[in-house]
């Protein structure tokens, strides 16, 4: 099942996630704001002993403790980057401190997490660039484990930081939708190039095969992708149901390409609606190179 991204008002000690995030300094000591309520929810001496132990944290980067007397069962503690006006690498920083969270996150199996907006109190970093890689970090980590279930939760106590970043959300949903709506092709490219490789190019039908199966595989990745847009779910399904029917198409007109499978096999293994559909790619492509053959 794939992942999600919500964020909603609250304070993070309350989250019931398998892990929550804690605005940490690079020395784990005790300090203000999310990590002040951290340390104390948690509680103060138990949380404090743990970080001794470990003793430092680098910029950008996380390390992990028990949770303690929070619903979570651990603190994952970040350190994110003091502002410098965005010229010493501040935001490659906040990026590489929400990848190495998520990363213990998965190391530890860990299925739901909280996250504070790091950096984004006395660190100084602007709130919207700092939803702007908090977003993309989170985003990004859903798209490389499509298969694996994390719900990610931002926790925010200002209703204005709360809009702020499901504005920025919904801007990185357009911006992906766009993205995957754009890589939809005619769906008679795909054949056209594979048989071109096939025919032209003397290209195996092993090779063939493997360029559709990698395509199909692609598309099952979209449709695990796209289900954390719930908002735009209707559209975007009808959009996988044809590429998911163009590609299974393609599939079946490769396969009249090989001796000794009968239409009636291809028609029972596709169904009806896919094996017609590969016939007319199949005789469209057949007499478009047919002529290349006869020159």
């Amino acid at each position: 099942m794939a992942g999600t991204i919500t964020i909603i008002n609250a304070g993070i000690t309350q989250l019931d996630t398998d892990a929550v995030v804690n605005a940490a300094n690079k020395g784990l000591y005790a300090g203000g704001g999310v990590c002040g309520a951290i340390f104390r929810d948690a509680g103060h001496n138990e949380l404090e002993a743990a970080c001794r132990v470990i003793g430092h944290c680098d910029t950008g980067s996380a390390v992990i403790t028990p949770g303690f007397r929070l619903k979570a069962k651990y603190i994952i503690h970040a350190v994110g980057p003091i502002w410098y006006g965005g010229m010493h690498d501040e935001e490659q920083l906040l990026y590489s401190a929400y990848q190495k969270s998520l990363d213990l996150a998965l190391q530890n199996q860990c299925h739901s997490i909280g996250f504070p907006l790091i950096s984004a109190g006395i660190y100084g970093c602007p709130k919207d660039i700092a939803w702007k890689n908090a977003l993309h970090a989170c985003n990004d980590f859903l798209s490389e484990h499509p298969d694996y279930d994390m719900q990610i939760v931002f926790a925010v106590l200002d209703p204005a930081v709360r809009r702020m970043g499901e504005e920025q959300l919904n801007l990185l949903w357009s911006a992906s939708l766009a993205c995957f709506t754009a890589s939809l092709a005619p769906d008679t490219f795909l054949c056209r190039a594979f048989l071109y490789n096939l025919f032209v190019k003397g290209g195996s039908m092993d090779r063939i095969r493997n360029m559709i199966d990698t395509s199909i595989s692609r598309c099952e990745h979209q449709i695990r992708e796209l289900n954390r847009y719930d908002k735009k779910e209707g559209m975007l399904r009808l959009l996988l149901k044809k590429r998911c029917f163009d590609d299974l198409a393609n599939r079946c007109a490769m396969l009249m390409l090989e001796e000794g499978i009968e239409d009636d096999d291809l028609e029972e293994l596709f169904g009806e609606e896919i094996f017609c559909r590969a016939k007319e790619l199949y005789e469209d492509m057949h007499e478009r190179w047919s002529s290349h053959f006869t020159a």
